[in-house]
Formats: C-alpha cells, structure tokens, sequence
C-alpha cells in the first residue's frame, strides 16, 4: 500500500472521502498491530507451530513494507524518465 499511497493517494490529503490514504493508513495499523501480537488461537500459524510475532517482527514487517514500497515508486519513475528520454519523435 506504500506504492499506492505515494502514488495516488497522498496528494487527494488525508481523508478517504477526498481520495486520501485515510483507509491505507487504517490497514496498515491492522496489520502492524497483527503482527505485534500474533495471529491468534484458530490460526493456520498455530496450527503449524509458528509464532513469528511481537515487536520486532511488526517493526521489521512495516520497514519491509515500506522499503518495498519506496523500491516500487523509484523504479517506475526511474523506468519512466527511462522511456521518456528513449523515445523517438513521431513523424505525423
């Protein structure tokens, strides 16, 4: 969602009725605080014995998150000015 927020939500400001990232924001604290404090009894993870939670993993989970994000944003504007400046006027 950090591509997401970056690229069309941000400039709409904050409320998700103006097209902001109010709602992104929102799932973004729902999965932190997911991770901090584990997936809970009736989950798939406990079923196989996995308990990657507590604050470490949700602090790494959202800078990976981020950094991910952030990665996805650079590299289409990179490729972007890329083609721009690769592309050939037309002729009509």
């Amino acid at each position: 969602m950090t591509a997401a927020v970056i690229t069309v939500h941000l400039r709409n400001g904050f409320w998700s009725t103006n097209g902001g990232f109010e709602f992104n924001l929102v799932l973004a604290a729902a999965v932190f605080a997911l991770a901090g404090v584990g997936a809970g009894e009736w989950s798939l993870d406990n079923a196989l014995g996995v308990d990657l939670s507590g604050t470490g993993w949700a602090l790494g989970a959202l800078g990976v998150g981020l950094a991910g994000g952030l990665a996805a944003v650079a590299e289409g504007r990179i490729y972007t000015r890329r083609e721009a400046r690769s592309a050939q006027p037309s002729t009509t």
